[in-house]
């Protein structure tokens, strides 16, 4: 779809309500990557342990969990990471479960395609980036910047403004 920007000229200059678009407001999305402080994607970790200032995170469609929800308004996250999280415990859950051979086979292929400890480390970054980013919307600049952006879009009085 082709917008001719003479009818339609504030829709780019709004806030990106999306998920990939936010992390790019709030971390600038670099070559497919963002460097994220150390303390927002891992924020309980051991504070006596060395730890790097920044970390780089790959946002690609090799992250099954980024390829999911990058283009999810920022509202919907919550249900998607919930159900994520709720396939890992289950999968976890069903290692202690009495199995048949063929079931034992089933239950490792799943393991394998899923990568359990990698996929626990990568929606927990995904969870505390949501978290990071919810928290600086919250923020009363950028509520006000937003409030403003919804009555220009919405072609309210400006004067009052």
């Amino acid at each position: 779809m082709m917008v001719d920007r003479e009818i339609d000229m504030v829709s780019p200059f709004c806030v990106n309500q999306t998920y990939e678009g936010l992390l790019d407001e709030f971390f600038s999305i670099k070559t497919c990557s963002i460097k994220v402080d150390t303390s927002i994607v891992k924020p309980d970790k051991d504070q006596k342990a060395p730890v790097e200032a920044s970390q780089t995170l790959n946002l690609t469609n090799e992250d099954e969990i980024f390829k999911e929800v990058r283009d999810k308004h920022f509202n919907t996250l919550e249900s998607t990471f919930s159900k994520k999280c709720r396939e890992i415990q289950n999968i976890v859950k069903d290692k202690d479960a009495p199995q048949s051979i063929d079931e034992l086979e089933k239950y490792i292929t799943k393991l394998r395609t899923m990568n359990i400890a990698k996929g626990k480390d990568v929606i927990t970054n995904h969870i505390n980036l949501a978290f990071h980013i919810n928290t600086k919307m919250k923020d009363l600049d950028y509520q006000h910047c937003y409030g403003l952006e919804q009555k220009i879009m919405l072609g309210e009085d400006l004067k009052s403004i």
